[in-house]
């Protein structure tokens, strides 16, 4: 039971679905507002998410309650804000584990908040050395504590993500889902799929499973062995079709076995741009009609002809075609091609628009971006001050080492408000070329909690200076963007305080960008 992606049909396991929805019970008992979630809490005792969490009275499967608690167990941690709430030992908020896991002798202990152990100088804790550091390193700050669910990007708990994480997980097959098109017949599309899988009952196959029959090719007017590469490359209607598809399929993709070459096909094909669209389902109906024609053919029923199946092949395409507009525009060869056929995709365009970075009228602009090198990867932030004449006061570059880019875009956006106000620089607007981050601030809401301590911070800044964050696009953000991908080559971190100390790779789009000169931006 795998996801298409996978190789799979999609049909998930009712076991990772009780465990799933047990998850959702207990979470929203334990972290819920509501009055059900404090009945829940008070009678049957749930306080934290422990080892000693009673287990729900009749009704509920012990090894479907225990595998959602383990699950919950493991993609559960909580963000440090002001303290009080965390228990000090047995949640999971410093490391990867609790710390009572690596300090077992302290199991005795009673309930101690996080931020009563930080304030206890003399504290019985700090006699551990290990937690000694901890200690040392935590920042208390006035935000409420978090309890995230680590297995969604915004620490929320969901159903799907909660049966992402426990379900079984294989390798991703990205070409795979070029089958399953809405616009496709589901039919053709299932068929597909159990051809690249070799699940088709031709007389090879049932001679396989240890029944023994005698093969001929329902096909053919000559006496042949029917299996799947003759009944669908070789056969006397199947040679016909992709006669007749041939020009819809790039040349490298026939093989010398069915199954390649429908790999090859799928392989190869952007579903965005028409002509791969229509050259996946034209191999998928061919295949398709094949089969049935055999079948007709084998059990003594009318089958169609060869006219006729061409045109349902050309019908449902075309209807296919006209429910779909693609985003990716056809070459002059390609779109002859489909024209020559019959078929008229609807393609939208895009218009070219000129975009240019604007010097502030009042005060600073502050332009900021992040990058990382695999996402999750090497990371680091950049970004400069600019005045009215596009000087730039003050630049910056910082690695972060291992990260994700949004994670990197939030710590840069930190780094760019505390240097400015370090400095003394009254900054006006802020730009970052991450929508979803500038959406974040909108909203009021973190985009993610891996990086929820710098979101705060960076939220206290913008409150504090008055300046407003604006979304740019990458165009106008080319310095920001060059000073971050320079932190990641270089794997450090530099302040620069005039234009002739940036790095050589910045000089260039700092000096555009001064010039006013526009970029080109495809919308």
């Amino acid at each position: 039971m795998r996801p298409k992606q996978e190789g799979g049909l999609g049909v998930r396991s009712l076991w990772h679905v009780q465990v799933s929805l047990m998850a959702k019970l207990i979470w929203n008992a334990v972290t819920g507002t509501s009055l059900w979630s404090k009945y829940a809490r008070s009678r049957f005792h749930i306080t934290t998410l422990s080892d000693d969490t009673k287990a729900f009275p009749t009704g509920i499967s012990k090894e479907v309650f225990s595998a959602a608690k383990t699950l919950l167990m493991q993609s559960t941690r909580w963000i440090l804000g002001d303290g009080k709430n965390i228990d000090f030992l047995h949640h999971r908020w410093a490391g990867s584990s609790p710390l009572i896991t690596a300090h077992p002798h302290l199991s005795q202990q009673p309930f101690f908040s996080v931020s009563y152990v930080v304030s206890d100088a003399n504290h019985p804790f700090r006699c551990t050395e290990s937690i000694c550091q901890i200690l040392d390193k935590v920042k208390l700050s006035n935000y409420p504590d978090r309890c995230v669910w680590t297995a969604s990007a915004d620490g929320l708990f969901s159903t799907r993500s909660a049966f992402q994480a426990i379900r079984p997980t294989g390798v991703p097959r990205p070409p795979l889902l070029n089958i399953w098109h809405n616009a496709y017949n589901p039919r053709a599309a299932m068929f597909g799929w159990r051809v690249l899988h070799r699940a088709i009952p031709t007389d090879d196959r049932v001679s396989t499973c240890g029944i023994h029959i005698v093969s001929k090719c329902s096909c053919c007017t000559t006496p042949t062995t029917e299996d799947m590469d003759h009944l669908f490359l070789s056969g006397e209607i199947a040679s016909s079709l992709w006669r007749w598809a041939r020009p819809l399929i790039r040349n490298s993709a026939v093989g010398p076995r069915i199954s390649i070459t429908l790999w090859n096909v799928l392989s190869g094909a952007n579903r965005q741009s028409a002509f791969d669209f229509i050259s996946v389902y034209a191999v998928l109906l061919v295949l398709w009609e094949i089969w049935k024609y055999r079948c007709a053919k084998h059990h003594e029923s009318k089958a169609k002809t060869l006219n006729g199946i061409l045109s349902d092949i050309k019908f449902a395409i075309n209807t296919a075609v006209q429910g779909t507009i693609f985003k990716r525009s056809c070459s002059r060869i390609e779109l002859r091609t489909l024209l020559h056929y019959g078929f008229t995709p609807t393609v939208k365009m895009k218009k070219p628009v000129l975009v240019r970075w604007t010097p502030p009228q009042i005060g600073l602009y502050l332009n900021v971006d992040g990058a990382s090198k695999g996402n999750p990867g090497l990371s680091g932030g950049g970004g400069c001050i600019r005045d009215s004449k596009g000087c730039i006061r003050l630049g910056f570059a910082f690695f972060y080492g291992q990260g994700d880019s949004l994670t990197a875009e939030t710590r840069a956006l930190y780094d760019g408000l505390r240097l400015a106000d370090q400095h003394g620089f009254h900054i006006s607007n802020v730009f970052s070329d991450s929508l979803v981050l500038v959406q974040s601030f909108r909203t009021n809401r973190c985009p993610s909690w891996k990086c929820t301590w710098w979101w705060r911070e960076a939220s206290s800044l913008l409150r504090e200076s008055s300046a407003q964050l604006h979304h740019v696009y990458r165009e106008t953000n080319r310095v920001a963007d060059a000073l971050a991908v320079y932190a990641c080559n270089t794997h450090g971190s530099s302040i620069f305080h005039s234009p002739s100390s940036l790095p050589s790779v910045c000089k260039g789009p700092a000096a555009l960008d001064k010039a006013g000169l526009p970029f080109v931006r495809l919308l």
